[in-house]
């Protein structure tokens, strides 16, 4: 919880360094609800919000470096299978990660 209480607004049991992530992470998610994908109506758009916007929000390519991405796809799919869902086809997988990595930050 928040503690307005003259501790300099830190959250109980985080420390100042948890508390200011837990803000930035806020923050970042924030943005990433209100900024529309690059090209939002191209084949590769509309399939990366298709597939990956299915459990949770589609972020923003320019949020993560090409190389966090690529990561980021090879734990989505541990992450699928891990909860039985059908895996994303190879072919659409590289589709994706070219068009995160194109518009990545």
């Amino acid at each position: 919880m928040i503690d307005g209480g003259g501790h300099g607004g830190v959250v109980e049991g985080v420390g100042r360094a948890g508390a200011t992530a837990l803000l930035v992470l806020a923050t970042l998610l924030a943005s990433a609800c209100s900024s529309p994908l690059p090209d939002a109506e191209s084949r590769e758009a509309r399939l990366y919000a298709q597939e990956c916007g299915t459990c949770h929000v589609a972020y923003p390519p320019h949020m993560l470096k090409p190389a966090m991405w690529e990561m980021q796809m090879g734990r989505m799919a541990l992450m699928r299978r891990q909860r039985g869902l059908p895996p994303i086809s190879a072919a659409d997988e590289k589709t994706i990660l070219a068009y995160l990595t194109k518009h990545a930050g």
